[in-house]
C-alpha cells in the first residue's frame, strides 16, 4: 500500500471520528426531537429560545459558526454527515415527539380548557409572552415554537395609563358600535391557538379602507413579510404549505370568482382544523400532514363567497367609502400603529389573562353555529372595561344576521325553500326535489300566483347557484340546511337522521317553525317544535 493510500485512510478515519464525536456532543448538549410531521429539530441548550430544523441551511450555518468560534474548521461534507445522523436520531431514536406552533400556543388543563397561552415575540433572544390567570410575563418559552424567515420580531408589550383597545378604531373605518365590538372580539380571539374562529370577510367599495383592518390585525398577531396578503392559491398542497408556516392567512382584494368550491372547502378545513396532506418532495411519494387552525381573512368588492358552508363560518363587515376630508395616508396609519402597538398588545394580553378565568364559567343558553367562538366572545366582552357579555349577545345577533342574510342571498335553494314554505298551508311544504325545482305547491294550498311571485321566481332562477337538476338540488339543500334553520325553516329527517324516501325518490318536508310557534297550530297535526 502506498503512502498516499495510507494517508487517505488516516484522514477518513480521523474525519469519521470527528463526525462521531460531534454527533455525540450535540446529542448530549441539546434536545433532539421531531414534530407531528416527522420533521427533525434541535433545541439549542435544551431551551425553546432557539429551535432549528436539522435539515435546514440555518442549522448547518449555525454549526459551522459554532466550530469557527472554537478555531476548529470542519468541511461541508462533515457538516452534512453530522446533520444526517442527528436527523436520524431526532426522528427514529429519540422517541421525543413535540408539536410545534407558529407564533401562538395554548396549554390546556385536564378538562381541555385553556389554562396558559404563549405568544412568540420572534426576536433573536427567543423570548415569548406567557399569559396566565394572574397576568403575563416575558420569559424564555419551553420547546413549543418554530420560526420562519418571513416573520418579523414583534414589539414588547408596554402598559399605558389611558391606553385602551378602542383606540384601534382611530385607524379603522368602522363607526357602528356593534361592528367595533365584533372586530375587537375577533382580534383578541386570534391569540388563542387551536380554537374555532370565524373567517373575517370584509366587503367594501374602492376607497373604503377594507384592506387596512386586515393588515393591522395581521401585524398585531404575526408581523411578517406577508402581512399585506398573499395570492389566493387553489392547490390544497400549496395552501397547506403556506398555512404550515403562517399564523395568519390573509387574501386581499379577492374576486368572488376566485373562491371556487375547492378553495371554499379548503378554507373551511383550515378554520376547523382538519388535516391536509402535502408532498415533501416531488422526487418521492412522501407526504407531510398539516393539521391546525389558522386565522383566515378575506376582503374584496361585492360577493366574495357563495357556498353556504363557507358563509356559515364568516364574520362579515360592510365598509363604506371614506370621505375625502377623513382620509389618511397608509404611512400615517401604520406610523400611528407602531406608536400604539406596545400598549394595544398589553391590553390584549391582560384581556386574555382575565378570559382564562372567565371562559370556563360561561354557559350560554343559546348559541350560534360557532358556539365555541360565541362563548369566547362573551368572555372577552366580560373582560374588557366598557364592554359586557350582555352586549356581546346583542352584537352577535346583529352581526351574525348579516351572515344568514348573505348565505340566503347566495343560495337559490334556500330561496326556493322559503318561497314554498311561505305559500303553503300552515307553512309546511312536502314534495320531491323535482317538485321543489319547479316551485310546485300542494294542491290543497289553494295558491294563486301573483305577478310579484312570478317575478320573484324568475329572480331565483337567475341566481347563478340555481340547480340544474333534482340531484344537484338535493346536494345544495343539504348545504343550505343550517341557513334555513337560522331562518326558522327545518328540513325533516327520519328518526335516525337520514333522508326520507317515497316510491324511490327523496321526500322533502319543510316546516317553518318560526311561523308555527307564533300562530295557533292545528290540533291534529302532531307537530312538536324542536326549539
Amino acid at each position: 500500500m502506498s503512502n498516499n493510500d495510507e494517508n487517505e485512510k488516516l484522514e477518513q478515519s480521523s474525519g469519521q471520528k470527528l463526525i462521531e464525536k460531534l454527533t455525540q456532543e450535540l446529542s448530549e448538549q441539546h434536545t433532539l426531537f421531531h414534530d407531528t410531521q416527522k420533521q427533525p429539530y434541535i433545541a439549542i441548550n435544551h431551551s425553546g429560545a432557539k429551535v432549528m430544523n436539522l435539515s435546514s441551511n440555518e442549522f448547518k450555518s449555525w454549526l459551522l459558526a459554532e466550530r469557527m468560534e472554537t478555531g476548529e474548521y470542519i468541511s461541508t461534507h462533515t457538516i452534512d454527515e453530522i446533520a444526517k445522523r442527528l436527523q436520524a436520531i431526532a426522528v427514529y431514536k429519540s422517541k421525543d415527539l413535540r408539536p410545534l406552533a407558529v407564533r401562538i400556543h395554548r396549554i390546556d388543563n385536564r378538562y381541555g380548557l385553556p389554562e396558559e397561552l404563549w405568544y412568540d415575540l420572534g426576536g433573536e433572544d427567543g423570548l415569548a409572552v406567557h399569559i396566565t390567570k394572574s397576568g403575563y410575563t416575558i420569559e424564555e418559552p419551553p420547546i413549543i415554537f418554530r420560526k420562519y424567515d418571513h416573520q418579523h420580531e414583534q414589539v414588547k408589550p408596554r402598559a399605558k395609563d389611558d391606553g385602551k383597545l378602542d383606540d384601534l378604531f382611530e385607524l379603522i373605518n368602522l363607526t357602528e358600535r356593534a361592528d367595533k365590538v365584533a372586530l375587537t372580539v375577533f382580534l383578541v380571539s386570534c391569540f388563542v391557538d387551536r380554537f374555532p374562529k370565524p373567517v373575517l370577510l370584509i366587503r367594501g367599495t374602492n376607497g373604503s379602507g377594507k384592506s387596512t383592518p386586515m393588515r393591522i390585525i395581521h401585524n398585531l398577531i404575526d408581523p411578517s413579510e406577508l402581512e399585506a396578503g398573499t395570492p389566493l392559491v387553489r392547490d390544497n398542497g400549496e395552501l397547506a404549505r403556506i398555512a404550515n408556516k403562517c399564523a395568519v392567512l390573509h387574501w386581499d382584494n379577492i374576486d368572488g370568482r376566485e373562491i371556487t368550491p375547492e378553495v371554499s372547502n379548503a378554507i373551511c378545513r383550515i378554520t376547523s382544523g382538519q388535516a391536509f396532506a402535502r408532498r415533501v418532495l416531488y422526487t418521492n411519494d412522501d407526504d407531510a400532514i398539516f393539521k391546525g387552525q389558522r386565522v383566515v381573512m378575506l376582503n374584496g368588492i361585492g360577493k366574495l363567497a357563495e357556498r353556504e358552508d363557507l358563509l356559515d363560518r364568516c364574520l362579515i363587515f360592510n365598509m363604506k367609502r371614506i370621505p375625502e376630508d377623513k382620509r389618511k395616508t397608509e404611512s400615517e396609519i401604520f406610523a400611528r400603529l407602531e406608536e400604539m402597538k406596545p400598549y394595544l398588545l398589553h391590553e390584549i394580553f391582560m384581556t386574555l389573562s382575565k378570559v382564562l378565568s372567565i371562559y370556563p364559567t360561561v354557559n350560554l343558553a343559546d348559541s350560534h353555529r360557532l358556539a365555541d367562538f360565541d362563548q369566547l366572545g362573551f368572555a372577552i366582552c366580560e373582560a374588557i372595561d366598557g364592554y359586557s357579555g350582555e352586549e356581546w349577545l346583542r352584537v352577535r345577533d346583529k352581526v351574525f344576521k348579516r351572515q344568514v342574510e348573505s348565505a340566503f342571498e347566495a343560495s337559490a335553494v334556500a330561496q326556493i325553500a322559503k318561497f314554498l314554505v311561505d305559500r303553503s298551508k300552515f307553512h309546511i311544504w312536502e314534495g320531491t326535489a323535482t317538485d321543489m325545482l319547479s316551485f310546485k305547491l300542494n294542491e290543497n294550498d289553494n295558491y294563486l300566483e301573483t305577478p310579484e311571485d312570478k317575478n320573484l321566481k324568475q329572480s331565483i332562477k337567475d341566481n347563478p347557484t340555481f340547480p340544474k337538476n333534482p340531484s344537484s338540488l338535493g346536494i345544495r339543500l343539504n348545504r343550505a340546511e343550517s341557513t334555513l334553520r337560522s331562518l326558522g325553516i327545518i328540513i325533516e329527517h327520519s328518526r335516525d337522521g337520514k333522508d326520507v324516501y317515497k316510491d324511490g325518490a327523496r321526500w322533502i318536508t319543510l316546516k317553518d317553525y318560526g311561523w308555527i310557534k307564533s300562530n295557533e297550530k292545528p290540533q291534529d297535526n302532531g307537530i312538536v317544535c324542536p326549539f
